[in-house]
């Protein structure tokens, strides 16, 4: 499946184009949009960069991106360079491509260690990363001074591990189209040729009437960093978003297996086990997610197994897998706050939300009961938060991760003191304790008149 994925890479060759930066191999990226050597003892260098754009608490997969690099023709005099657009819409110069030098398709493999970082975005969650390709040009060995032009594109499904593995793994593949042009002079002391000029277009929007157009972006292909730029801004941008918890997300076993659970346990001698304690929660899925559902399934586990959920959510909002085990579940809206209630030793289970789906959870803790919750990201436990007595506690926004995420509630009830009365009965109370005061005083004159009276 191919999809288009340009945008980044034009707003980065405009960028680029704009600044007229210098390159760092001493060539020079010049006014007309060209990498130009220095001189004959410099070297000119083209690459391609694969980048990738990911939910954020991604792991970058591993991956292998492969670029074909056309021949499309050549010609003797640089002066009268001339292609055209031919039959059948083919873009052809004036001497074909059989006699031009092969350049091998070119394979980048990025794994989580090679690539490099190329930006965060905090507020969308969105983390992009890049990976450059060597210097395409450097086995290729001119025959003879000419101007050389070749198509770089890329391969689609090259990843059948994860190509196979949709909707729960999705990678998209760029539609990008570059045509680069290879200028080559005789050298002027012995044999041989250099590169001594490289211009790349970008031809992904060219019209197949018209053939390129005068405002075409120009990018600078030079490996590495170069101006304002970390790498070579010839960009075949990518995408990747993946599901998270079950080993088959279409089946999966909640007992097990979970991308987010929410757990509560109701702790002290007075607590009720019985009491449904009710929750709201809301997902945010990221952008990069093509086609999200209407909702994502959660199910309801107790003592290690998936119980009916009739008593923790309404009836409309219930379903039933369509598999084997037949398990109900709670529909957990992907745009709306959903609710659900939960009782003590309970957990609802997310089983195949996105990682970097944002959520927020609120507790509507009950009278007499002091809330507190622990988050775990990631894998990674956070400190206990205590909230406040009778009121609900909300969970500030948090990202779901690739491994261990869960949210567990204790709500405590505190002990009353035993007083043997209730406090209702306090004027009674008092009632008594004035009797006791008066039996005392009645019994103190008692004694007092005997002793007087035997004397």
């Amino acid at each position: 499946m191919r999809k288009m994925t340009t945008l980044a890479a034009l707003a980065l060759a405009a960028a680029l184009a704009l600044a007229g930066a210098s390159s760092a191999l001493a060539s020079t990226w010049t006014e007309d949009g060209a990498v130009q050597a220095d001189g004959e003892s410099d070297r000119v260098a083209a690459a391609i960069t694969a980048q990738i754009a990911m939910p954020e608490r991604t792991n970058v997969p591993d991956t292998t991106f492969t670029f074909d690099v056309d021949a499309v023709g050549w010609d003797l005099d640089t002066e009268t360079f001339l292609c055209h657009w031919g039959p059948d819409f083919a873009y052809l110069c004036t001497q074909g491509p059989e006699s031009m030098p092969t350049i091998d398709p070119v394979s980048i493999h990025m794994t989580k260690s090679t690539a490099k970082v190329l930006g965060k975005d905090a507020a969308t969650g969105v983390d992009t990363y890049y990976q450059e390709s060597g210097d395409i040009l450097a086995p290729v060995v001119f025959p003879h001074a000419g101007v050389y032009v070749y198509s770089i594109t890329e391969r689609a499904d090259t990843n059948p591990g994860i190509d196979t593995n949709r909707p729960h793994q999705n990678l998209s593949y760029s539609d990008a189209a570059y045509t680069m042009t290879v200028y080559v002079e005789n050298q002027a002391q012995g044999s041989g040729t250099y590169v001594y000029a490289v211009t790349v277009v970008d031809s992904s929007e060219w019209d197949k009437w018209t053939g390129p157009s005068s405002d075409a972006v120009k990018v600078d292909p030079t490996p590495g960093a170069h101006g304002t730029f970390p790498c070579s801004q010839m960009v075949f941008a990518s995408t990747y978003w993946k599901t998270n918890g079950a080993v088959d997300p279409a089946d999966p076993n909640p007992v097990t297996e979970s991308t987010l659970d929410v757990s509560m346990i109701a702790s002290g001698l007075l607590a009720n086990k019985e009491l449904q304690f009710p929750y709201e929660i809301t997902l945010a899925v990221n952008s990069l997610v093509t086609d999200p559902p209407a909702f994502y399934k959660a199910y309801v586990v107790s003592s290690g197994a998936v119980v009916d959920p009739a008593p923790n959510a309404d009836a409309g909002i219930i379903g039933h897998d369509d598999t084997d085990n037949g398990y109900g579940f709670i529909e957990v809206s992907a745009t709306s706050a959903t609710s659900f209630t939960l009782k003590s030793g309970q957990k609802v289970v997310i089983v195949n939300a996105p990682v970097g789906t944002r959520y927020v959870l609120t507790q509507a803790t009950p009278t007499l009961y002091s809330p507190s919750y622990k988050v775990t990201t990631d894998s990674a436990v956070a400190a206990s938060v205590i909230g406040p007595k009778d009121s609900p506690v909300t969970v500030p926004s948090q990202v779901i991760g690739e491994r261990v995420n869960a949210v567990a509630w204790d709500n405590q009830r505190a002990m009353v003191t035993l007083t043997g009365v209730a406090s209702t009965g306090a004027p009674f109370l008092a009632l008594i304790v004035l009797l006791v005061v008066a039996v005392a005083a009645f019994v103190v004159l008692t004694s007092r008149s005997r002793r007087r009276a035997s004397r």
